[in-house]
């Protein structure tokens, strides 16, 4: 099983008390959470803390953020967050909204946004750009999770793929494409 999922701990326990998940054989992998993008070589906004964030995002001229209305995490969490904020209104106005984080992280290395919110792991795919991580008080993270299904007749396989998902060269990787190993 691999799976991103917000509950973490909790309902892998539970796969594991319902004998779905074989016990003991979870294992984290690897975390992703969301960040600023800016286009390469433009100034890198201050986020050290959630009031920086706010007057980031109140400075900015443009900003790409996912749609809630297409139902995707990113787009669901950054409408939340800037509620939370109080700055829904205050940031309509400059705010494309776009399908997906991938199209956030587009909108910013095109120069069409000064700034965007979304997954750390986008600045991977889509060149052309930095981010910066979000205030830990406001970050939330999508978890990656390896375990083996306790009916799997593959079970000397699975921990064989669990055991080269968390080998050095892989948790490499994964710092490359902006994931946090674990």
């Amino acid at each position: 099983m691999w799976c991103p999922t917000k509950p973490g701990p909790a309902q892998n326990e539970e796969l594991e008390k319902q004998g779905k998940l074989l016990a003991g054989s979870r294992v984290e992998i690897a975390r992703v959470g969301f960040t600023v993008f800016v286009k390469k070589g433009a100034p890198k906004p201050d986020l050290g803390s959630v009031d920086a964030l706010k007057r980031a995002l109140l400075a900015a001229k443009s900003i790409a953020l996912g749609d809630p209305a297409s139902g995707g995490g990113a787009g669901v969490y950054t409408a939340g967050l800037m509620q939370r904020l109080g700055l829904s209104e205050e940031i309509k106005a400059k705010t494309r909204l776009v399908r997906s984080g991938t199209e956030v992280a587009e909108a910013v290395a095109k120069g069409e946004t000064e700034i965007g919110i979304g997954v750390a792991s986008d600045a991977s795919i889509v060149p052309g750009l930095e981010s910066i991580p979000l205030p830990t008080e406001v970050q939330s993270y999508s978890l990656y999770v390896a375990g083996i299904n306790s009916g799997s007749k593959q079970a000397d396989a699975a921990k064989a793929l669990i055991a080269f998902l968390t080998s050095p060269a892989v948790k490499q990787a994964l710092t490359a494409k902006g994931f946090e190993p674990r």
